[in-house]
C-alpha cells in the first residue's frame, strides 16, 4: 500500500477566528513550528524508530497526529513527541530528553489507588 499517494500531506488551513487556548492564528503556528522542531531533533536522534513514529506524534502517514488531548494519568502517544518521549534520568542519547508529560507505558505495574490517601 503507497500511503503518501493515498494520503498526501495537506497544510491546515489558517482559522479565522481565535480559538482557545490561542490567542491568534501566528501563537497557534508558533506552538506548531516549535512541536514540529523538537520532534524532528527527537527522532533524527533515535536508531531504531518505529516507522508510525512521527514529529507530531504516532500515526500512519503525514507529519503525526498532533493529538493535544491527555489526562493527569497519562499521556497518548499521539501527542507530538516533546510532549510525552524521553527520560529524565538518562544523560545522552535519544532518550535525553525531558518530557512536558512523563507517559507512562502499559508495562508499568504502578497502582493508582495506593496514591489516595484514607
Amino acid at each position: 500500500m503507497d500511503i503518501p499517494s493515498r494520503f498526501p500531506f495537506e497544510p491546515r488551513n489558517p482559522i479565522k477566528n481565535t480559538v482557545f487556548p490561542f490567542s491568534s492564528e501566528a501563537g497557534r503556528q508558533v506552538l506548531e513550528s516549535e512541536f514540529f522542531i523538537a520532534g524532528a531533533k527527537i527522532i533524527a536522534k533515535i536508531e531504531n524508530r518505529n516507522s508510525f513514529m512521527r514529529p507530531l506524534g504516532f500515526s500512519n502517514f503525514g507529519l503525526g497526529f498532533g493529538s493535544m488531548i491527555f489526562t493527569y494519568r497519562n499521556c497518548p502517544n499521539n501527542c507530538p513527541l516533546a510532549m510525552w518521549w524521553g527520560d529524565p534520568e538518562v544523560t545522552m542519547g535519544a532518550l535525553h530528553w525531558y518530557p512536558l508529560l512523563m507517559r507512562e507505558g502499559y508495562s508499568s505495574a504502578r497502582n493508582i489507588f495506593n496514591d489516595f490517601e484514607l
